[in-house]
């Protein structure tokens, strides 16, 4: 995650997802708890690598802070072209899962900081944490979509599950066949995705259904076919 060296921190009240406030501030209060120990970076399954970043987790509401979009650098971020790619007019509307924030905008101003959904933080599982006030907000994102792409890993997806998008929701996983068989893609399954993302920000998707999205992928770079069925959209690269 990328960490400004200068600007002002971030508003807690101006984030998208107001709802999800009071859980928010519960997860930054035991992140910033966690993280003021010696040895926090070990304790939370960090490596030594990241032992610094762990620690300024606990300068949480005073670190300078950067638009979400500027802050994500993981390879889905980066096989979508952020932050420079163009945002085409109708193009789809990006919300970010999180496991500090829950769910932000690509737009908004937040704290930069190190920590995964699985990370164990002292206290409840952070998925358990977040599913009830994230599955409502994502239940309320979904009422105002005909169609939700789901780009979110699994650790992510336990923490709003799908379900709750009654029938608007397409997943997006990757294959790969090997022997005949299709084998699931994992850490390179974000790349995928972040190339499908970049693809249609720079277009205007108004009223595309999943057939439409299916037609896309099917053009991106490795992929060799798409399947549209029960369990979302699969790409076999």
């Amino acid at each position: 995650m990328l960490t400004p060296a200068t600007g002002d921190p971030y508003s807690p009240a101006c984030l998208s997802f107001p709802e999800l406030g009071a859980v928010r501030a519960e997860v930054a209060a035991r992140l910033v708890a966690a993280c003021a120990a010696p040895d926090a970076a070990a304790s939370l399954g960090f490596g030594p690598r990241l032992a610094g970043e762990v620690a300024a987790n606990a300068t949480l509401a005073t670190r300078p802070a950067l638009p979400a979009a500027q802050a994500y650098t993981g390879v889905l971020y980066a096989a979508a072209g952020w932050p420079t790619a163009p945002q085409h007019v109708g193009g789809p509307e990006v919300v970010i899962a999180s496991a500090l924030y829950g769910f932000v905008r690509p737009s908004d101003i937040i704290a930069p900081y190190r920590l995964t959904m699985h990370t164990p933080l002292p206290g409840t599982p952070l998925a358990a944490t977040w599913r009830p006030a994230a599955s409502a907000a994502l239940a309320e994102l979904g009422r105002a979509h005909t169609l939700v792409l789901d780009c979110r890993s699994s650790e992510y997806a336990a923490a709003a599950p799908a379900k709750v998008l009654a029938g608007r929701v397409l997943a997006v996983r990757a294959v790969t066949r090997r022997a005949g068989k299709e084998v699931a893609v994992s850490h390179d399954a974000k790349r995928y995705r972040g190339l499908l993302l970049g693809a249609l920000c720079a277009r205007d998707v108004t009223g595309w259904q999943a057939a439409d999205v299916a037609e896309l992928a099917g053009q991106l770079p490795a992929v060799q076919d798409v399947r549209l069925d029960a369990r979302g959209l699969t790409l076999v690269v």
